[in-house]
Order: structure tokens, then C-alpha cells, then sequence
């Protein structure tokens, strides 16, 4: 009888290492596909930004400031 309640008490200690090894792996991966999102994104947000500085094409905030009797100036 002894020996079943140490085997059950093993298991439950071996369930709930491993529960913790899981919850921890998943975690880890949640925030590593989290991080290589942000840097893909702001990669491509700046070569966004870098092509519009290339074209010289002004932004929504510009084109409202220059914009007159709806004529739109482009500087």
C-alpha cells in the first residue's frame, strides 16, 4: 500500500514537472514568434519609409497644409 501511494505521489511530481517544462517552452515561444514579428514589421516600415523619402512623395499631413482652394501643392 505504501509503495502505490509513493508511485502515485512520483507520477504526480514527474505530471507536474512536466506541465512546468511545457508551460515555460511555451511561453518561450510565444515571445520569440512575437519578437520576430516586430522585427519583421518595423524592417518593413522603414524600407516603407525609406522608398517614400526616395520618391519625395508628400505625406497626408503635407498635402493638407499646401492644400488651397482645392489646389493641391506639392513641395
Amino acid at each position: 500500500m505504501t509503495g502505490d501511494i509513493q508511485n502515485v505521489n512520483e507520477n504526480r511530481n514527474n505530471t507536474s514537472q512536466a506541465l512546468e517544462v511545457h508551460y515555460v517552452l511555451s511561453l518561450r515561444l510565444i515571445c520569440e514568434t512575437k519578437i520576430v514579428f516586430w522585427v519583421n514589421h518595423s524592417q518593413f516600415l522603414l524600407k516603407e519609409l525609406s522608398d517614400r523619402r526616395q520618391t519625395n512623395r508628400p505625406t497626408a499631413r503635407q498635402t493638407a497644409k499646401y492644400a488651397t482652394n482645392d489646389k493641391m501643392l506639392f513641395i
